[in-house]
């Protein structure tokens, strides 16, 4: 084990620390660049107006369809559990059909 220990740190302090350099500087050339600033045509910036919107409108629905989900879900909790109102169950039935109803003008668009 000693022999083995030995060789190796002898190959260690043997070995030229040059050899694991880089030999050559690498120099940077300067680039040239041609920047062309295109203007987008009318109908890519309607076109990106329009799919702005969408997202907008997608993403508002999505937020509120969070809070409502949540509700409709307690409802039908406690109707499982037979501890809802008839009113409380009817202002549920109302709501998803609102909730159906939004769903389809999203699609629609």
């Amino acid at each position: 084990m000693k022999p083995i220990i030995a060789l190796l740190i002898a190959t260690i302090i043997l070995s030229p620390a040059t050899a694991f350099s880089q030999t050559r500087k690498r120099t940077t050339r300067p680039t040239t660049r041609v920047t062309r600033t295109t203007k987008p045509s009318n109908a890519q910036q309607a076109g990106a107006t329009r799919v702005a919107d969408q997202i907008k409108s997608l993403t508002r629905f999505l937020y509120l369809l969070g809070g409502v989900a949540k509700g409709i879900e307690a409802v039908d909790d406690a109707a499982r559990r037979k501890e809802a109102s008839p009113a409380v169950l009817e202002q549920a039935k109302r709501n998803k059909d609102t909730v159906r109803m939004s769903i389809q003008s999203i699609r629609d668009c």
